[in-house]
């Protein structure tokens, strides 16, 4: 939502500014709610981003009657109307996220990465790349350094000599990964911290 007022504000800077201040307050919440447990969180968002959201709907509604429709401020408005039950969502759970910021980060490496994929050298080339960035990005999703769990894969699979493009057994996620690195939970090996 906040996208949509930033380019506004070449525009519109009065209305824009308005509305993202408004949304920075909600920031602020968060930040205060940043440590708290999922049912403190929600409750401190009940107190204090209920009201603010229901003054911001309030605005939104003043200005879409002087925005002009198709302007940068009227489509930022309209967008933030449409969707506006998918963005009060996060305050009726304490575990939700007040924005997808953390989606948008996981995926922009895919994303940034598209375009070089494309020149993988060969087919062959392109299936070893998509091995490799899986088990990096499986890592990550895991909480696992991806270079020290690779070295230790390269190890292991040194060790059992087995083929290298047999990766199932070398997953993260797998009981066949490196001891020190597994955790295991209701029979399911993860990392460190993912329990």
């Amino acid at each position: 939502m906040r996208r949509g007022f930033h380019e506004a504000l070449k525009t519109d800077p009065m209305g824009a500014s308005k509305i993202l201040a408004m949304i920075q307050l909600l920031y602020r919440v968060e930040a205060d709610a940043k440590h708290l447990d999922d049912t403190a969180r929600q409750q401190l968002r009940a107190e204090r981003s209920v009201p603010l959201l229901v003054r911001i709907e309030a605005e939104l509604k003043e200005q879409q009657r002087i925005a002009l429709p198709q302007s940068a401020l009227g489509k930022a408005i309209t967008y933030a109307q449409n969707q506006w039950p998918a963005l009060i969502r996060y305050t009726e759970h304490g575990m939700l996220a007040i924005d997808n910021n953390a989606a948008e980060r996981a995926i922009r490496p895919i994303a940034v990465g598209r375009k070089n994929w494309l020149v993988a050298g060969s087919e062959e080339g392109g299936h070893r790349a998509a091995i490799l960035y899986t088990l990096v990005g499986s890592c990550k999703l895991l909480d696992i350094n991806p270079l020290e769990y690779l070295r230790d894969v390269r190890l292991v699979e040194v060790e059992r000599e087995r083929r290298p493009g047999d990766v199932r057994s070398a997953r993260p996620s797998s009981t066949a990964a490196p001891a020190a690195r597994r955790v295991t939970v209701r029979g399911r090996a993860l990392a460190p911290g993912c329990s």
